[in-house]
């Protein structure tokens, strides 16, 4: 029992005072007694923490299939009841419909779209939200189209979130009443893509 303990500290010791790369993997030094096998599988070990968060990338595609209506001179947050893509859980489609909530810490890359139905009247504006406060330089507007629906792409923006921070998409429109977005052509949707870019 000794000799076990005894070795499980060596190999504590050797583990710790081994170099390691910018990324964090682990090699024996020029000093060091090379033990292949074991060295091996500290390399391992490393490459796939290292390499594991780059497959594993959170990935979300939101879409609107359901109308929805938006007040006159109100900001809103778009809601989206379809999942194409969600590898991480980070949307749900029947609580806080419009938030995605990241399940990984690191700089997001957001994008989207909303469509609003016909009327030519005011503005239409869209912009990104984090926690319930707007991000800044995210905001994107146009005039309405005449005589048909108008879609207006959000800005792509990166964004810095903890694990439980969420981010919206909200609509905003002048037509002097309430109007509803557009999701009945399918490929102009109201949209939300989000993908994690780096730690």
């Amino acid at each position: 029992m000794v000799a076990c303990f005894y070795f499980d500290d060596f190999l504590a010791e050797r583990i710790k005072a081994m170099p390691t790369t910018s990324l964090g993997l682990r090699y024996p030094s020029s000093t060091d007694n090379v033990n292949p096998p074991e060295d091996f599988q500290f390399l391992a070990s490393d490459v796939n923490d290292v390499v594991s968060p780059l497959v594993n990338v959170p990935l979300a595609q939101l879409r609107q299939s359901v109308s929805q209506s938006l007040a006159n001179a109100t900001w809103t947050t778009i809601t989206f009841d379809a999942e194409d893509l969600d590898t991480a859980g980070g949307h749900s489609t029947s609580s806080n419909t419009g938030r995605y909530t990241a399940q990984r810490t690191g700089h997001y890359q957001l994008s989207g779209a909303v469509s609003f139905g016909p009327n030519a009247t005011g503005a239409r504006w869209c912009k990104w939200m984090k926690n319930g406060s707007e991000l800044a330089s995210s905001g994107a507007n146009m005039a309405p189209a005449p005589g048909g629906q108008t879609l207006l792409t959000a800005r792509t923006i990166v964004v810095r979130l903890v694990v439980g921070d969420y981010v919206e998409l909200q609509a905003y429109q002048t037509s002097g009443g309430s109007i509803s977005t557009y999701p009945d052509v399918p490929y102009a949707a109201p949209s939300m893509s989000v993908r994690w870019i780096s730690a």
